[in-house]
């Protein structure tokens, strides 16, 4: 579609991702789902000049028009004669990271980690854990004749808690790894430990009336920054919080004015 659009050298690359993903909300497991997604990323070079466009739809029509856009966007910008594509490589099929999920041993180590949490870090609540597992397959093409295919995968540890002691409270805390293996407790993994003990010593938190905090990356109530918003707005703290694109603004506006009020500013911030 690139060349027969104009283009002088063209790639594209199609990801198919497939998520297993386990909720923790308020120390309980609260949702399992299977998600899948697929994108194309288009990119041609035609008199020196470079565009590049990504869509998530596979049909005909879809296509052709990402490729009309992706001549206009070259055409558009500057030249440079250093924009350069792979003219020789093997063909092959390459494997990275942990590509097919252990469910059960996902399962069980969550559970560990939260019982463990328990036992060793008693102040800790787990305000939101995600842990989930990603497969990607990729297929990568361009007009030299250039062709792949990888397949990988990873396992991915995200935590939100805070310590809590009578009526004291710490601030929201966020922790996470990025993993391809699960012969080790998470708790052994990256900072998770330390950053647990961390926040059982702060109980001894300051009011944040009279700050103003700008919140980005909320896209739905189980974000991060989300849970951080809500810590900062209970706090006291006046928020101004941003949307990413028009594709989440309904979204993220119904959410901020359902829990922080009417009249919380909101703006677009997408660079």
């Amino acid at each position: 579609a690139l060349k027969n659009n104009g283009a002088d050298k063209a790639q594209c690359s199609v990801r198919f991702t497939e998520t297993h993903e386990f909720n923790v909300d308020g120390g309980k497991f609260s949702l399992f789902r299977t998600l899948f997604d697929t994108s194309l990323t288009l990119t041609a070079v035609k008199d020196d000049k470079k565009g590049s466009v990504g869509i998530n739809r596979l049909d005909d029509e879809s296509i052709a028009a990402a490729a009309v856009n992706c001549l206009a966007i070259a055409e558009s910008g500057a030249a440079d004669p250093a924009w350069a594509f792979a003219e020789k490589s093997e063909t092959g099929y390459f494997t990275a990271g942990a590509p097919e999920a252990d469910l059960d041993l996902i399962f069980d180590r969550t559970a560990e980690l939260m019982r463990q949490i328990g036992e060793q870090f008693p102040l800790i609540l787990m305000e939101q854990m995600i842990v989930t597992h990603k497969k990607r397959h990729t297929v990568f093409k361009n007009s030299f004749g250039v062709e792949y295919e990888v397949l990988s995968g990873n396992y991915e540890i995200e935590l939100m808690f805070s310590a809590h002691e009578g009526e004291k409270s710490s601030s929201f805390f966020g922790s996470g790894v990025i993993t391809d293996r699960l012969d080790t407790p998470f708790m052994e993994l990256g900072t998770i430990r330390e950053d647990l003990a961390n926040v059982s010593k702060q109980l001894e938190t300051k009011p944040l009336e009279g700050k103003v905090g700008i919140v980005t990356g909320v896209a739905n109530h189980r974000s991060i920054a989300f849970g951080i918003a809500k810590a900062w707005h209970a706090a006291g703290a006046k928020l101004i919080f941003n949307y990413q694109g028009e594709r989440l603004k309904d979204g993220v506006i119904k959410l901020v004015k359902e829990h922080f009020g009417e009249d919380t500013p909101i703006c677009s911030l997408d660079v």
